[in-house]
């Protein structure tokens, strides 16, 4: 599992719970954590009752590894920590008050990009998903200074800005080889190429993450991109 909720310490928050999600990766992860190599469970070493190789308290069939991980995300049980303190009630059903019951969580935004990059990749550079991507599709001129391709190009962008589908331009007059291997680090999903096809309204549509390509009219681009998005 390349994502695990982990048992952890609250800390300054309070509360009486808290778990952590954890993208795991033995390499980078900056926290060190106790997990089962059979259930689901795992735990921060900062509150783990499980010693690396012992058997696992939950299920009683695995044992603990150890294993470590990036923090994306906490959720915090406050319980009623803070409303007990603040005064913070509310009237239930039989008009009783009662204090609230509270809760909260992070995101660790910057710490996401890591996870993801660290997770989908290969030895030409980033193979983002598409739920992430910063841009979906990355348009590439074999020669930009061919009128045909130049122009083709320049309708997809506008085509596919219009449809609301991010997208990037590379009107760079440089040589082909070096647009695509930009492309192949840069990893958007879709790499549509405007090549000698051009003349014909053909692009070729590339997919980062399988390799995969397919010759599509220049009309029906839109509607391919939407139906593999």
């Amino acid at each position: 599992h390349k994502l695990k909720a982990v048992e952890a310490d609250s800390g300054d928050i309070g509360g009486k719970g808290s778990v952590e999600f954890m993208a795991l990766n033995d390499e980078v992860g900056e926290d060190l954590l106790i997990a089962c190599d059979e259930c689901s469970y795992g735990a921060n070493t900062e509150v783990s009752a499980g010693d690396v190789g012992g058997v696992c308290h939950e299920c009683h069939v695995g044992t603990f590894q150890e294993i470590r991980g990036i923090e994306i995300g906490h959720v915090f049980q406050l319980q009623q920590t803070y409303s007990k303190s603040m005064g913070v009630t509310f009237r239930d059903e039989h008009d009783t008050e009662q204090f609230a019951w509270m809760g909260c969580y992070g995101i660790g935004t910057s710490r996401l990009i890591q996870a993801i990059v660290d997770q989908n990749y290969d030895d030409n550079g980033i193979v983002w998903p598409a739920s992430v991507a910063p841009m979906t599709a990355h348009i590439v001129p074999v020669n930009w200074k061919d009128e045909t391709q130049r122009l083709l190009a320049e309708e997809l962008y506008g085509a596919c800005q219009e449809a609301s589908i991010r997208t990037m331009l590379d009107d760079r007059d440089e040589s082909a080889g070096l647009k695509f291997k930009d492309a192949d680090l840069l990893g958007y999903p879709y790499r549509l190429v405007v090549g000698r096809d051009a003349v014909k309204g053909v692009v070729e549509i590339r997919s980062r993450r399988t390799g995969d390509t397919e010759n599509v009219k220049k009309n029906d681009v839109v509607k391919w991109l939407r139906g593999h998005l």
